[in-house]
């Protein structure tokens, strides 16, 4: 090989077409090869190199250097100083920029540049595949049109992909990397590096160092590795993780997704429909516009599913997840769906129609307004339908089901739906007609929240559940049922239905006229201001009707029935109606026309003040038209049967009509002009004072007028000897029959006189002997002044007579003591 030197001189070497090695030796030379694999030394001083056509290798060596490819595929070494490489042709050249800061220049080839130490500048300018190594030193990488590999090496270096699709990596250092055109895989290496994709769908990735990493156009993924780093996906649908590290991700426009990766992240959708995963951490989660996805992941996260300044004009809807941790996640003003997960989370579903699950433990969760679902989960939770202080701002109707736990369940201002589930759990309806269910467990169901629930008078349905249950009403028409256990039901206003069902329940109507029922169980059911009906049903039940007209049934069990609710009953004045059913009830009326009915069972019935109608039924019944205890002047009268059993009957001081009906009965008037009328059985009948009628009817009876004018009828058609005491004042005996021997203990020549009904003898007309005997052939009744025997003689003494009175002491009798009255039999049929 041709071999020529140079001297120390500014020397010009040009070769031959033939393969030479050329020194140029101290001094600026100029060294040019013709030939195909040339080798060009430069030496001392700064030199320019020109490759041939050849694969022809060129050093600058020392000094400040420049070399220049040929159209082969050269290799070239800057060595000491600031020296420029260039690869213009199409060759594949190798440039090693060695020591210094060099300038290295690729062109059509598939040109392999090193910059060496230094701070280099890479360039690939023409459109070949360049591959570009800054190595040590703050280098400058520019790939050109093709498919350029770059890789910044030491240093804090800058790279420039250029156009097509390049790789760039940023090594050692705080790099900054831009893809620029196509679609560029990005590596940012160890260091604060600040990586952008450029245009074209970009993977960028930060590796270590708080990085920044913009995707910039196209659906880029961006992968931020450890550290601190910052994320923004750009334009379009982009693919994000954050990784190690507290990291800042933002999806900005397009469907994006984004993996916020270990520790505490911030991850923003930005528009359109994003994905954001939250991943370990306590990560904050902005959904933004769009049908977003958010899942917390671990960690105590916060997810807002539109910017929290804005609520409303986020009409989308998207769906979050908490995941583990306590969680807080706000929705937007679209149907979203939000999950908290395993933590103690807060959700938040603003505007539209949300669906909100708590899950696990201890959750609050505010629909806000539209027609929200809520669902609490296990744990003690709160739930509201709104997100404010007024839930009657949110007319929207809405659906809550808290889960296990003890929850609080708050309604808005629609018709909601309130469902307790399992738990001792509290829900408030509010405004509305709100359905309030309080599932299993000790709830407290409370159809309005307010201090005054009258103010609410839309009503709503309550039913209790199994537990010992509080329902409390509102000011409209509630329905409500207390479930299996003890309840209480307080209906407050309105037209209520009430109803306590099994156990031991306490049922108050309130104002309005309410239907109470108590159901199985010895139920306590309190009436209220209006007109109500009572159901006590199976049980020993106590019913207080209080003011108005009341209609009140005992059922079976041995109740207490009051129609008044307090010690004052005279102040009702309106009557009222009641039923003791089955069992040994005590049944008190109030100041007004009530009608009371024992039904069976050995009942105790108190009319108080009022017209009343009482009646006994089958059984044993005590029965008294007047206060028990005296306490109350009765001057109204009423109206009393005793049915079936053996019945006492007190009347009051007015003008009473009592029937004993079947059974030995004890009747007492009291005052006042009362009827008493023993019907079947061995009766005992007191008119007390006042101007009475007393009839002893079948039986032998004991029969007592009492004080004043009383009217006793010996009705003999049944049969029975009765014992009759006028008592004290003019009474009449009356006889509409003779078929039976009456005792009268007490008659008194002076004042008392027999009445006899003709019609009834079957005589037009009959006379009266005094004498012992009949006298003549016609219809007489013959009293005997040494017997004191009063009989009846229908043929006179041309016949047997039947005696059907025996008066004690035989008093001496006048003609006026007898009257013959010609009347209508009143008890013919």
């Amino acid at each position: 090989m041709f071999q020529l030197y140079g001297t120390r001189l500014a020397d010009t070497l040009i070769g031959t077409e033939e393969a030479e090695t050329l020194y140029g030796g101290s001094g600026d030379d100029l060294i040019q090869g013709l030939g195909n694999g040339d080798y060009l030394l430069g030496s001392v001083g700064d030199d320019t190199l020109q490759g041939g056509d050849g694969a022809s290798t060129l050093h600058g060596g020392a000094g400040n250097d420049r070399l220049v490819a040929g159209a082969g595929d050269d290799l070239l070494f800057g060595g000491h100083g600031a020296d420029t490489l260039v690869s213009i042709l199409s060759g594949a050249a190798t440039l090693n920029g060695q020591d210094g800061d060099d300038l290295l220049l690729g062109g059509d080839g598939d040109d392999l540049m090193f910059g060496g130490h230094g701070a280099d500048t890479l360039i690939a300018i023409l459109s070949g595949a360049a591959t570009l190594y800054g190595q040590d030193g703050d280098d400058s990488l520019l790939g050109g049109d093709g498919d350029d590999l770059m890789f910044g090496g030491n240093g804090a270096d800058t790279l420039f992909g250029g156009e097509g699709d390049d790789a760039l990596s940023g090594g050692n250092g705080d790099d900054t990397v831009q893809g620029e055109h196509g679609d560029d895989a990005i590596l940012g290496g160890t260091g604060d590096d600040d990586l952008h994709g450029g245009d074209g769908q970009d993977l960028i990735a930060g590796e270590r160092g708080a990085d920044t990493l913009r995707g910039d156009a196209g659906d880029d993924e961006l992968v931020g590795g450890a550290g601190d780093d910052l994320l923004d996906g750009g334009e379009d649908a982009d693919l994000l993780f954050g990784e190690a590290g507290a990291d800042t991700l933002s999806g900005d426009a397009g469907d994006d997704e984004i993996h916020g990766g270990a520790d505490d992240d911030l991850l923003e959708g930005g528009e359109g429909a994003d994905y954001l995963l939250g991943e370990a951490g306590a990560d904050t989660l902005l959904g933004h516009g769009g049908s977003d996805i958010l899942s917390g992941g671990a960690g105590n996260d916060r997810l807002y599913l539109t910017d929290a300044s804005d609520t409303v004009g986020d009409t989308m809807g998207g769906t979050a997840g908490g995941g583990d941790g306590d969680d807080l996640v706000w929705g937007g003003g679209g149907g979203d769906t939000v999950v908290g997960g395993r933590g103690a989370d807060t959700l938040l579903g603003h505007g539209g129609d949300d669906f909100l699950s708590g899950e696990a433990h201890d959750d609050v969760l505010m629909g806000g307004a539209g027609a929200d679902t809520l669902s609490g989960g296990a744990g003690n939770d709160r739930l509201y339908l709104n997100d404010d202080n007024d839930p009657s701002s949110d007319t929207m109707e809405g659906l809550v089901v808290t889960g296990d736990g003890d929850d609080l369940a708050w309604g808005g201002g629609g018709g909601d739906t309130l469902s307790g589930d399992r738990g001792a759990d509290t829900l408030m309806g509010h405004g509305g007609y709100d359905i309030l269910n309080g599932g299993a467990g000790n709830d407290r169901l409370y159809l309005s929240d307010d201090s005054d629930p009258s103010g609410d008078t839309m009503g709503g349905a309550v039913g209790g559940g199994d537990g010992d249950d509080l329902v409390w009403g509102s000011g409209g028409a509630d329905s409500a049922i207390g479930g299996r256990h003890a309840d209480t039901l307080l209906g407050y206003g309105g037209d209520d239905f009430l109803a306590g069902e099994d156990h031991a329940d306490l049922v108050i109507g309130g104002d309005g006229r309410d239907t109470l029922g108590g159901g199985a169980g010895a139920d306590t059911l309190l009436g209220g201001a209006d007109d109500d009906v009572f159901d006590g049903d199976v049980g020993n039940d106590l019913m207080l009707g209080g003011a108005g007209a009341n209609t009140m049934v005992g059922g079976g069990g041995d109740d207490r029935i009051y129609l008044y609710d307090d010690i004052a009953p005279d102040a009702i004045t309106t009557g009222g109606f009641a039923i003791g059913g089955l069992g040994r009830d005590l049944i008190w009326g109030a100041g007004g026309a009530d009608g009371i009915t024992g039904d069976e069972g050995a009942d105790t019935l108190i009319g108080s003040l009022g017209a009343d109608s009482l009646h006994g039924g089958a059984g044993a019944d005590f029965i008294s038209l007047s206060d028990l205890l005296g306490l109350l002047a009765d001057h109204d009268g009423g109206l009393a049967g005793g049915g079936s059993g053996t019945d006492t009957i007190l009347g009051s001081l007015g003008a009473d009509s009592i029937s004993g009906m079947e059974g030995a009965d004890s009747l007492v008037g009291l005052g006042g002009a009362d009827f008493l009328d023993g019907e079947e059985g061995r009766d005992t009948l007191l008119g007390g004072d006042g101007r009475d009628v007393l009839i002893g009817a079948a039986g032998s009876d004991l029969v007592e007028g009492g004080a004043g004018n009383d009217t006793i009828i010996l009705d003999t058609r049944d049969g029975g000897t009765d014992t009759v005491s006028g008592g004290a004042g003019a009474d009449e005996f009356a006889f509409f029959d003779f078929g039976a021997r009456h005792r009268i203990m007490d008659f008194n020549p002076e004042e008392d006189r027999f009445i006899f009904i003709d019609r009834s003898l079957g005589v037009a007309t009959f006379g009266i002997t005094l004498t012992g005997a009949p006298e003549g052939d016609e219809a007489q009744v013959v009293y005997n002044r040494a017997t004191g025997l009063l009989s009846w003689y229908a043929e006179g003494d041309q016949g047997a007579g039947v005696t059907v009175a025996w008066l004690d002491g035989a008093p001496d009798l006048l003609p006026g003591n007898f009257f013959i009255q010609i009347v209508p039999d009143p008890l013919a049929g």
